[in-house]
């Protein structure tokens, strides 16, 4: 938990409390929408099972205020700075850039 709290956007004095017992999902896609007040982050599993098309599962569906989105790229980029320094680059594969920026 201590790396969690290293790089909250919270003022370091605040404790993290769970009181409704919110669980961790695992999300292998997201997917952004932004309108002129709020950034909403749509967090899904990919189910490839064999027993039917392909299809995406909605795991979580968060909305930020633009200053919050803004603040989460910061903390983004430094923890994942971090990790790279630690363990090396993380490769993204070319379908992903592509499927994110088709002008590339």
């Amino acid at each position: 938990m201590e790396d969690v709290k290293s790089h909250m956007l919270a003022p370091p004095e605040m404790k993290l409390v769970n009181p409704r017992n919110v669980e961790s999902v695992y999300s292998n896609n997201a997917a952004l929408a932004m309108s002129p007040f709020d950034l909403r982050m749509l967090f899904s599993e990919i189910i490839i099972d064999g027993t039917s098309e392909p299809r995406l599962e909605l795991r979580a569906n968060i909305v930020l205020t633009l200053v919050q989105a803004k603040a989460l790229q910061h903390a983004l980029a430094k923890s994942v700075s971090g990790y790279e320094a630690q363990f090396g680059e993380i490769s993204i594969p070319n379908a992903i850039i592509t499927a994110v920026n088709p002008e590339v």
